[in-house]
């Protein structure tokens, strides 16, 4: 009975000790944990850009340019005598194809990475 609740007083103390700030201990002068790992995690997010993020907009792209766009384009075409409105074709264009584009090929490595 006492193992459940050491194994939630260990996953609390885990918990806590995990999301607690950590102090900044550098002294003047000498670079903070922070500062010292910027490098590290500027490669770590260049590999997640380079072989998960832009592979997948890759995805994105030939998912829009062969099955969304013409999708799209026919049900435009089919309420293009009700709505009349041509800048749709133009939307669904920019949303499929352009920006995933922009985002696999154009786009700078790391860059548009900020929650990483």
């Amino acid at each position: 009975m006492r193992r459940p609740n050491r194994f939630f007083a260990a996953l609390a103390t885990s918990a806590i000790l995990v999301t607690m700030p950590l102090p900044a201990f550098a002294e003047d002068g000498q670079p903070s944990l922070m500062e010292r790992a910027e490098p590290a995690l500027a490669v770590w997010r260049g590999g997640v850009d380079i072989f998960i993020l832009r592979p997948l907009g890759t995805v994105r792209l030939v998912v829009g340019t062969v099955v969304a766009m013409p999708f799209s384009t026919v049900i435009n075409a089919a309420g293009w005598p009700i709505s009349r409105d041509s800048s749709l074709f133009k939307d669904d264009f920019d949303k499929f194809i352009v920006e995933p584009w922009e985002y696999s090929f154009e786009r700078r490595v790391g860059e548009d990475l900020a929650g990483f």
